[in-house]
């Protein structure tokens, strides 16, 4: 499993930072609503082509988004998130 920050670009891999400033491929699909910028897309796009999860944080809002497997998926919490990440990254 692959863990990439992605507001800061560092890709993680078996607790290992393997890279930073790093750049990631951009999704250009429509399915993404235009209110996601270019972290956002670049999350999706990787998380559609690897087995990694992102975790983006809005630049403009705080509001954190996460992203499995091409898609954003909802949580409540921060703990809650935190779950999800556990059970995904384990």
């Amino acid at each position: 499993m692959i863990i990439i920050i992605t507001i800061t670009k560092i890709i993680i891999s078996n607790n290992i930072i393997r890279a930073t400033r790093v750049v990631l491929p951009i999704n250009n699909e429509t399915k993404i609503a235009g209110k996601y910028g270019l972290r956002h897309r670049a999350a999706v796009s990787i998380t559609e082509k690897t087995d990694a999860v992102a975790i983006v944080v809005s630049e403009e809002s705080g509001k954190i988004s996460y992203i499995k497997n091409g898609e954003f998926v909802n949580f409540n919490s921060e703990g809650e998130l935190l779950k999800l990440v556990e059970k995904d990254i384990s």
